[in-house]
């Protein structure tokens, strides 16, 4: 329970009718109500809920449903002149991968600093000054786009990246092309090229990368090569990087692609060696109280100067694969410490607002002073919505607008010029993800 006035009324009673010596049983009792159907396995639980029961109609399960996030540097909406859309090579696309959920006892409470938080705002770092680079160069080397991949529901069996994994398998990647040419559902400027697993040159993923315990950033590895190689080199130019005495990569998004793929490099960084070293993983301890941050103390906490110089050392190895060109990439504490303050303090931030109408979804209800929680749940969540709509803003390009506007009396004198965000420079878009798990 997170009404203070509850838990206060709580402890009061029991101190006045319960504590005592003489009490031989609670005088004072609250029971909670709070009914969960346990059913077996998923197709169990769905076989029961559709029984046929119109007097005493019962669901017993949900399917967890929610979106992956990802994002192109470079669009990709193309037809050639038969209308037919331009493939993409083989080994084309560098892949940057993190999980973007996290698990809970506690209901509404899911908020990880270390898992996935660390991950998810070093991803959008270097997304955002990777995508900044690569509109000043060319790629190199038969690489064709950098695709940035959050992957939601990796805490039940890693649902979020098999579903990335599965639609990629099946032509469905980033959208079933085949029912789009049915149904019309095209784009004015034609559709893009489906993707496939044999499409990705490379994949890089961040996992949990607080220095609460050390600074140590660990590169777990499969298949090193070349690629690999280059990134870590670049890597260690800025940042600290150490290779782990493990044999096999660690529970990782990036074993969904491997076991469909095995030949595939990857790196994955991390801040343990062998074993987590997160020992509030999954718990509501993995906070930013716990992990030494406080938005107010300003961009120099050791904190978000380890995830801005890993953000930015990112941002160049990643350059460096895809334009054949070495740069030093700048950090951006400030973004960065805007990022964290919006994921684990408070959703009522600044940053998220720039990132949305003020007059829309989320901010049309009562919005508290916490983050949004970072469950997969059984529908679309506000930590989904605004971390696509952080990705896009970050990573678009601004532009004027040039619209004619409304001049009269009521508009308030010295308005700034207006600025939008060019939605088709960002590429942002969503596919469904829907997984039948008991709940």
């Amino acid at each position: 329970m997170n009404n203070e006035n509850t838990t206060e009324n709580l402890y009061s009673c029991f101190l006045e009718h319960n504590s005592g010596d003489d009490v031989s049983w609670p005088l004072c009792a609250v029971e909670l109500s709070s009914p969960m159907y346990a059913a077996k396995d998923s197709e169990t639980c769905w076989r029961r809920s559709n029984i046929a029961n119109t007097l005493t109609p019962q669901q017993y399960c949900d399917p967890l449903s929610d979106n992956n996030i990802f994002y192109f540097t470079t669009p990709r909406n193309r037809t050639l002149p038969d209308n037919s859309t331009k493939t993409q090579s083989a080994d084309s696309v560098i892949l940057v991968v993190a999980r973007l959920d996290a698990l809970n006892i506690f209901d509404k409470e899911e908020v990880g600093f270390d898992s996935p938080s660390t991950g998810i705002v070093t991803l959008i770092s270097a997304a955002k000054a990777v995508s900044r680079e690569l509109r000043k160069r060319e790629y190199k080397n038969q690489v064709e786009n950098v695709l940035f991949l959050l992957v939601h529901g990796e805490s039940f069996d890693y649902i979020g990246s098999t579903r990335a994994v599965y639609d990629m398998m099946s032509d469905s990647f980033p959208f079933n092309l085949t029912e789009d040419l049915k149904s019309g559902k095209m784009f004015s400027n034609g559709t893009q090229p489906l993707l496939s697993i044999e499409n990705i040159r490379v994949i890089i993923e961040l996992g949990q990368l607080s220095n609460r315990i050390s600074n140590d950033v660990w590169a777990h590895t499969a298949n090193l090569g070349s690629y690999i190689e280059d990134a870590l080199r670049v890597l260690r130019k800025t940042v600290s990087v150490k290779t782990s005495t493990g044999k096999y990569l660690p529970p990782a998004s990036s074993q969904s692609f491997l076991k469909e793929r095995e030949t595939i490099p990857v790196l994955m960084l991390t801040n343990y060696n062998q074993q987590f070293s997160n020992s509030y993983y999954h718990s509501i301890y993995d906070n930013a109280v716990v992990n030494n941050y406080n938005y107010s103390l300003g961009e120099q906490q050791a904190v978000v100067q380890h995830l801005s110089s890993l953000g930015a050392a990112v941002a160049s190895a990643v350059v460096f694969l895809a334009a054949a060109e070495e740069i030093v990439v700048e950090k951006d504490d400030k973004f960065v410490n805007e990022l964290l303050h919006c994921y684990t303090e408070t959703a009522n931030c600044s940053l998220f607002k720039e990132a949305s109408s003020l007059n829309g979804y989320p901010w049309t209800g009562v919005v508290q002073d916490f983050p949004f929680p970072q469950y997969i749940s059984v529908h679309t969540s506000y930590h989904t919505l605004l971390t696509t709509q952080i990705l896009q803003y970050s990573t678009g390009e601004i532009v004027q607008d040039t619209r004619e506007k409304d001049c009269s009396e009521e508009t308030p004198p010295n308005l700034e010029e207006e600025k939008i965000k060019s939605v088709y420079q960002s590429c942002i878009l969503l596919f469904l993800m829907r997984q039948s798990i008991t709940q």
